[in-house]
């Protein structure tokens, strides 16, 4: 099959018609913008613009996009951790690399809030931001197809951060032992404060300007940087600050105990090895 490419437009469609979204919609935008890579190639794959350009339209809940700056192959998702999980209040940077035969085989996904390659979030998210996805080429099951999409890969990572992760794990269906899936559920919840929500917020993990500005405002987390000026909100259940705990390690309950007793910042659940 011929591999179709498309010469990028001086503005997005609708660009110059409708004011944008928002100034956070308006920077993404901005990517697309030819003579922003200097001495490379304008050209990107159909599909791989089509979605992105389908996302910016009818962005999935809790999911935000920017194109990189300097690379059109790629682009910089932002997922939000979904409520009700150990998740919850997260950010997590995902980096995604279009191959030239997009979609006839899936983007390399790469998750970059790993907390320097130390924290695993989850049984599919490895320390190294391997992403285990059958969809990806990097699980077992159901195979890529080239109906999918960036959404699809997007929906699909953000419906591995559930309830009750520990499961996620083949033959983790039940717990080996009593309590494991709670013991768990509470690290990553640690985890996510420490790494996904205070490290973003203070500017500790590389995210490209227009998802960083956005974060503030995303709906449904409760407002801007001025509810949070010191950049670390109150977090239910923790009941503190960053001054109740200088080390960034508060005590998990049913885990007693600091860094000092998990120096990688995970425990290890027994038998979900690393």
């Amino acid at each position: 099959m011929p591999r179709l490419l498309l010469e990028l437009p001086q503005n997005p469609p609708g660009a110059g018609t409708a004011p944008p979204k928002s100034r956070f919609q308006s920077s993404a935008l901005q990517g697309f913008v030819p003579g922003a890579v200097p001495g490379r190639s304008r050209l990107i794959p159909v599909a791989f613009s089509r979605d992105i350009m389908s996302i910016y339209k009818e962005p999935p809940p809790g999911m935000f996009v920017v194109p990189d700056p300097h690379d059109m192959t790629k682009i910089h998702a932002l997922i939000t951790g979904p409520f009700d999980t150990p998740y919850e209040g997260g950010f997590f940077l995902f980096l995604f690399r279009c191959p030239p035969d997009y979609p006839i085989h899936p983007p390399r996904v790469k998750l970059m809030t790993t907390g320097n390659n130390t924290v695993r979030f989850n049984p599919n998210f490895y320390r190294n931001g391997k992403v285990c996805l059958s969809i990806l080429g990097t699980w077992t099951g159901p195979a890529w197809s080239p109906a999918q999409s960036i959404s699809s890969v997007l929906i699909s990572i953000q419906s591995l951060m559930t309830e009750n992760p520990y499961h996620n794990e083949p033959g983790f269906e039940q717990e080996r032992h009593p309590g494991d899936s709670k013991n768990y559920n509470e690290c990553i919840r640690h985890e996510t404060i420490r790494v996904a929500v205070c490290d973003m917020l203070e500017g500790k993990c590389p995210c490209p300007e227009p998802l960083r500005y956005g974060i503030p405002k995303i709906p449904g987390l409760g407002g801007t940087r001025s509810r949070f000026p010191t950049g670390i909100p109150e977090i239910p259940g923790l009941g503190g600050t960053r001054s109740r705990f200088p080390t960034g390690i508060p005590k998990i309950l049913g885990l007693g105990g600091t860094r000092s007793r998990f120096p990688t910042g995970i425990p290890e659940i027994p038998g979900l090895g690393g």
